[in-house]
């Protein structure tokens, strides 16, 4: 796994678990304020679990900056979604420069 990966999910204090019996890419279930875990699907390629992590400390590192329930709102969950994803692309891209 990348360096620069590593030291993200140190910095925003997430366990990476893999488990090979997902319907989807993965998810993020936090823990507290400041912890996470994050769930990867392992039979993805190395680059489509690099992003997923990437995607999923997006949530880790906004959601808390947008108001609303993920769960319960459309709105609040796009937000959330739109920013996980930006902060994925802008690492991906620092990544494979």
């Amino acid at each position: 796994m990348n360096i620069r990966i590593k030291d993200l999910l140190r910095k925003y204090n997430a366990t990476l678990v893999y488990n090979d019996d997902l319907h989807k890419k993965g998810f993020n279930i936090p823990i507290n304020s400041t912890s996470n875990i994050i769930v990867v699907n392992s039979d993805l390629t190395d680059e489509e679990i690099e992003q997923v992590i990437l995607h999923e400390l997006g949530h880790s590192a906004n959601d808390d900056k947008v108001v609303g329930s993920y769960n319960n709102n459309l709105v609040p969950r796009s937000k959330m979604e739109s920013k996980a994803n930006d902060f994925m692309l802008i690492r991906y891209m620092i990544l494979t420069k």
